[in-house]
């Protein structure tokens, strides 16, 4: 009789990390269902049961940093052309406009 208790004992120690194996992956299969099926209803609810989520204090506050001026830039446009040939063998040009920002004047504030 003791020698059966040994060897139930022994299995017991062997298979527990299977079983306990099984169970996390069960788990694991629960929680993915349970999100998809949440994502399928549209998200309407989440665990705690509430209907409002919980909002967020901002982390910096309005009254830090300074306004900075600005002024808008004038913009310059570039033209180029181009030669398209069409599938009936004739050619064409083409003359785009592109617009182009100059540079910026900025100055450095201290």
């Amino acid at each position: 009789m003791f020698i059966f208790l040994v060897i139930v004992a022994i299995l017991a120690y062997l298979f527990w990390p299977v079983v306990k194996g099984m169970m996390y992956v069960r788990d694991v299969r629960r929680n993915v269902r349970d999100a998809f099926e949440q994502a399928a209803r549209g998200g309407a609810g989440n665990a705690g049961g509430s209907a409002k989520p919980h909002r967020r204090k901002k982390k910096i506050d309005k009254d830090v940093g300074e306004y900075v001026e600005y002024e808008e830039i004038s913009v310059a446009s570039s033209t180029y052309r181009e030669t398209v040939e069409e599938n009936d063998g004739t050619r064409r040009r083409v003359i785009e406009t592109e617009s182009q920002i100059v540079d910026a004047e900025w100055e450095e504030v201290k």
